[in-house]
């Protein structure tokens, strides 16, 4: 296994897992062109994005007991690149259980981008400072996730995301 020589990162998805630095930030002219046309688009999407957010605030609030929603401050703007949810310590289950759930009713999930990044394989070899003991980046590494909230999904869809929540949570 690819992850053996790193335990820490033994339940986290390997899609998100980086084995060696590197950077590319070319952007062709096409994909210029594509990315002007889409910044046409970005303040509707943005307000679709925030749509199914609310929805998921409302309908995934009443398992707040077991999962901790996003909070947006009175002074803060969220545009919900996805929408963040995070297992509670006594919740019961673990992130691997219920996103492994949401993968076997065909809903898509993904850890946090990169999770703790001096955990990952990629740093391994790399002279890097490291304050503390990251014991908060870890636990979110392990215990925090996104659903989709892409403007295309529509209200079917939302229900059907919830409704299958309401399903996992059901079995807990």
């Amino acid at each position: 296994h690819v992850l053996k020589d790193f335990p820490m990162l033994r339940d986290y998805d390997i899609r998100q897992t980086f084995m060696k630095l590197g950077y590319n930030m070319r952007m062709t002219d096409m994909q210029a062109a594509f990315g002007i046309e889409q910044l046409r688009k970005l303040d509707e999407n943005n307000e679709r994005r925030k749509e199914n957010a609310a929805f998921f605030d409302e309908s995934l609030g009443r398992h707040s007991d077991m999962i901790q929603l996003p909070a947006v401050g009175t002074h803060q703007k969220h545009v919900y690149y996805g929408y963040p949810i995070v297992v509670r310590e006594d919740a019961g289950f673990s992130r691997k259980e219920i996103t492994g759930y949401l993968k076997s009713k065909k809903i898509e999930s993904r850890p946090f981008f990169g999770g703790c990044l001096p955990d990952q394989p990629a740093f391994r070899d790399e002279n890097i400072r490291v304050q503390g003991d990251l014991k908060v980046s870890r636990w979110i590494r392990d215990n925090a996730f996104f659903i989709g909230v892409h403007p295309g999904i529509g209200e079917e869809e939302r229900e059907y995301i919830v409704d299958t929540f309401d399903e996992f949570f059901e079995k807990i």
